[in-house]
């Protein structure tokens, strides 16, 4: 089964962030603001990382709804819209102070 380039990246960007907030950051986190911003930051250029070393030098243009984009951009713009929900569960459960 060959999946196309941006379920891909979706399915990238919902591993990464379901571990970060399932697992990685309630242990190392805690409800340290600027710690998980940190952690954020990470977490995010993880994802690009691994989307370059998949998509780096394709001509490939992804999806984006609005138009279509390359890959950084699909990449860092779907990551931030998937993270919203997770970050606003998390500063709720564990009592983040903003």
């Amino acid at each position: 089964m060959t999946y196309s380039p941006e379920i891909v990246l979706l399915i990238l960007n919902g591993v990464i962030l379901i571990l970060a907030y399932l697992l990685i950051y309630p242990r190392t986190v805690g409800n340290n603001i600027s710690k998980l911003m940190q952690s954020d930051l990470l977490a995010i250029a993880t994802s690009v990382i691994v989307a370059g070393f998949l998509f780096w030098r394709t001509n490939h243009q992804f999806d984006l709804l609005v138009g279509e984009v390359n890959w950084f951009l699909f990449s860092v713009v779907t990551f931030l819209l998937m993270e919203v929900p997770f970050a606003l569960w998390y500063l709720k459960k564990f009592d983040v102070e903003i």
